[in-house]
């Protein structure tokens, strides 16, 4: 048998190269043909590396200035250029020469022109860029309020009654602007300037008649405003504006004389922003509306000290205008009532009423009256706030018990006191104790392990028996009081047997 040997072939993996083409054949055997294509690529390759990197700002900017220059209409462009640069050397010359020296009229008409001209441009760009566009209107606005107020205090160049108007009618176009675009930086801006207007072209002449009417104007638009958007740092705006510099001109201009033309603005200045907080509350779309504790507690604190400096502190004029207030505030409560978004504000009212009615008690009456009013309204705080659950109302009425303890000590040295036929001091610690017994009933109701309770009670007990001791001095000579005494307490023994079976109060 014939042996056959078998051959095993292994495939060739080595890839072949490409075949090249005629040109590239041809280009192979040219050296410089080859250095040319070279080049080529390598341009080809930064083009594209260029163009995944971003366009070169150097080449754009140089791009479109040869496009701005040498494109276009030439000749008109460098005519434009030439008439700017003769221009500026022109207005040069004017200016250098005294050409420019204008009547004040022409001054404050070109002002105004620039600022009109930024108030349409302002309304052209709001839509584009609302806060560009509403920055300009506000700001145009501020300056035309600053031309009236100069042509008007400055250099008498617009009577009161066409100054008066103008504003009126600036504001109430800020207003108008600021609630259709609902937008409050254009309101705090237009208002800004309105308010800052006295304060930079002030001339010291302490003209109050008319720095108030203009801030009466600007409180009543501010007063709009928060009718239809709830826009706090609007309202304080004005609030501060307002009471800060009529203080500052309080300080260095008031005089006793001129009490009939200060007293309405700060009364209407009292009102506006006794109102403002009310509208806040109301504008809100909240189910329980906000309320604006600054305004609401910060106008009867610095509104309440001026009145007492316009009125010298008189006394009957501080009890008439805190009965005022009270009754102001409890007006207010009151209308709140038919809202149940505003119970809040129901609560702050009525509570400002009561803290009023409470002042005006020390501003009308003597000492000893004062102790018994402050006694009679702490048993009604104190009922109140058990009925209520406000634990608040319930301090209040302690601290005003205590009160109604100093104005009793206070009243043994308060002259007015000796004139009146009744023993005030008798009264005073009978209405203490009552007060006291009657706090002491209540927190023993409500808990009758409460401390409060127990300190009352001691209280109320030992103003019982220092009523008994002033009674039986008024009518007993001292060595002869012990009978007196014995009376006394036998008496409100008894009366406490009676009391602790109707009352049910075993203490």
């Amino acid at each position: 048998a014939s042996a056959r040997t078998a051959t095993v072939t292994t495939p060739d993996t080595t890839t072949a190269p490409p075949p090249l083409r005629a040109s590239q054949s041809a280009s192979a055997d040219d050296p410089q043909r080859t250095a040319v294509d070279a080049v080529r690529l390598v341009a080809a390759a930064d083009r594209r590396s260029g163009s995944e990197a971003g366009p070169n700002v150097l080449v754009t900017a140089s791009r479109w200035l040869r496009r701005v220059l040498f494109e276009g209409n030439v000749p008109v462009k460098i005519g434009l250029l030439l008439l700017m640069v003769g221009a500026a050397g022109a207005l040069r010359y004017a200016a250098d020469a005294g050409l420019l020296r204008l009547p004040i009229e022409f001054r404050l008409a070109a002002i105004a022109a620039v600022a009109v001209a930024g108030l349409v441009w302002g309304l052209r760009e709001a839509q584009r860029r609302p806060a560009f566009g509403l920055s300009m209107q506000g700001g145009a606005i501020g300056v035309l309020l600053l031309v009236v107020f100069a042509g008007f205090r400055l250099y008498g160049l617009i009577p009161a009654t066409p100054a008066f108007l103008l504003v009126l009618i600036l504001v109430a176009g800020a207003c108008v602007l600021a609630v259709r675009q609902s937008a409050m930086a254009l309101a705090v801006l237009g208002f800004f300037g309105g308010y800052l207007a006295p304060v930079l072209l002030s001339t010291g002449s302490g003209n109050h008649v008319a720095l108030f009417s203009y801030y009466a104007v600007l409180n009543a638009a501010v007063l709009v405003v928060a009718w239809l958007r709830p826009w706090r740092a609007l309202n304080l705006l004005g609030f501060a504006f307002t009471f800060v510099v009529g203080g500052v001109w309080g300080w260095q201009y008031y005089r006793p004389e001129l009490f009939a033309t200060v007293e309405p603005f700060l009364v209407l200045f009292w009102l506006f922003y006794s109102l403002i907080p009310v509208l806040y509350a109301l504008a809100g779309r909240s189910v329980e509306a906000r309320v604006d504790g600054t305004l609401l507690f910060g106008t009867p604190l610095l509104a309440l000290p001026m009145q007492a400096a316009l009125v010298d502190q008189e006394r009957t004029a501080m009890a008439l205008t805190a009965l005022v207030a009270a009754a102001a505030h409890v007006g207010l409560a009151a209308g709140c009532l038919r809202n149940a978004r505003l119970a809040r504000l129901v609560q702050a009212n009525a509570g400002m009423g009561l803290l009023f009615a409470t002042l005006a008690i020390p501003f009308a009456l003597s000492a000893g009256w004062t102790a018994a009013a402050w006694s009679i309204e702490a048993a009604g705080m104190l009922w109140l706030g058990h009925r209520q659950q406000q634990r608040r109302l319930r301090l209040a009425g302690l601290v005003l018990l205590a009160l109604a303890l100093i104005a009793l000590v206070v009243s043994a040295f308060d002259y007015r006191s000796a004139a009146s036929p009744i023993d005030g001091t008798l009264l005073n610690l009978l209405l203490l104790a009552a007060a006291a017994l009657f706090g002491s009933r209540l927190y023993d109701r409500a808990d009758p392990t409460s401390r409060l309770a127990v300190v009352l009670f001691s209280g109320g007990l030992l103003l019982w028996l220092l009523a008994g001791m002033r009674a039986v001095d008024q009518h007993w000579p001292w060595t002869q009081s012990e009978p007196g005494l014995a009376l006394w307490l036998a008496v409100s023994a008894m009366l406490a047997a009676r009391l602790r079976s109707v009352l049910a109060w075993p203490r």
